[in-house]
């Protein structure tokens, strides 16, 4: 049996995956990496890295990303406390089902690559995580790593492709599992898929979709997951690369009266969790 190792943070998206993942599949999962959202060994080092994202976007974005967990992680706290759900947290989650859990405030600690090394059983690590990794950090991995990503690559290169999707109008979205490389999202594709974007979504619940699906899929997908997998390399000549959302494209949300979030996903994403968390 192939073993996985999954590299997640306790953000919406990654806590989605994990959710299904371990639901379907825990007994093929060595062990859970939880890497801190931001990196930073002090606050004030958090705090710096915070700073140059949102230079690196806008304050818009900052916000929205920082709403976006602690509402997710609220719901989940509610819904825990209601009896509604088991779990709140992917420390919950591991623990549940009896599966080693290990935390890391940074991905390129030298001492995540020697822990994740030591598992001997594992042939895969699964990354859902925002940290960028290292090319040193990546050199020294031992299992063959997998991130998954929100779109059909090699478009749509980056991140927070939600929001761009609303934007551009998209009528489709994509999720794409890939080789993790130094090179942003440019490692050859194991899997991808399309899907249709409902209409009137907000950017919220299809963030959640994208990450429903990496769930979901990667359950068809790890039957036939081989060591080495079978890869197709990316057309680069086709490649689009996006930047982190500026102001310029949430006024453009704001004229195509795009919603960020809406009430009505609260009830939609409570739906999935009870049916994820009972099966």
């Amino acid at each position: 049996m192939n073993k996985v190792t999954l590299i997640s943070q306790n953000s919406m998206a990654s806590y989605v995956f994990t959710m299904i993942f371990v639901n379907k599949h825990y007994d093929k999962i060595s062990s859970i990496f939880i890497i801190d959202l931001i990196s930073g060994e002090s606050i004030s080092s958090k705090i710096k890295n915070l700073r140059r994202l949102i230079k690196n976007s806008s304050i818009q974005f900052a916000f929205y990303k920082f709403f976006e967990t602690q509402f997710y992680m609220f719901v989940l706290k509610l819904f825990k406390f209601l009896k509604k759900i088991q779990y709140s947290k992917i420390e919950d989650i591991a623990k549940s089902n009896n599966l080693p859990v290990y935390k890391f405030k940074d991905i390129n600690d030298p001492e995540f690559i020697k822990q994740i090394n030591s598992t001997n059983d594992c042939n895969f690590s699964i990354f859902t995580t925002g940290q960028i990794l290292k090319k040193s950090t990546l050199d020294n991995l031992k299992s063959y790593p997998i991130n998954c990503h929100g779109s059909y690559l090699p478009k749509f290169r980056g991140a927070a492709q939600y929001i761009w999707y609303q934007v551009y109008n998209y009528k489709e979205f994509g999720i794409t599992f890939h080789n993790l490389t130094h090179e942003i999202d440019a490692g050859d594709i194991l899997y991808q898929k399309n899907f249709q974007i409902p209409e009137n979504i907000s950017c919220f619940y299809l963030h959640y979709l994208i990450a429903k699906n990496w769930g979901l899929e990667f359950d068809l997908f790890i039957n036939d997951l081989n060591f080495p997998p079978n890869t197709e390399a990316q057309d680069h000549s086709q490649s689009s690369n996006l930047s982190l959302p500026n102001s310029e494209a949430f006024k453009k949300l704001k004229l195509q009266n795009k919603k960020i979030i809406k009430i009505s996903d609260l009830k939609k994403i409570s739906y999935d969790l009870k049916q994820f968390q009972h099966n």
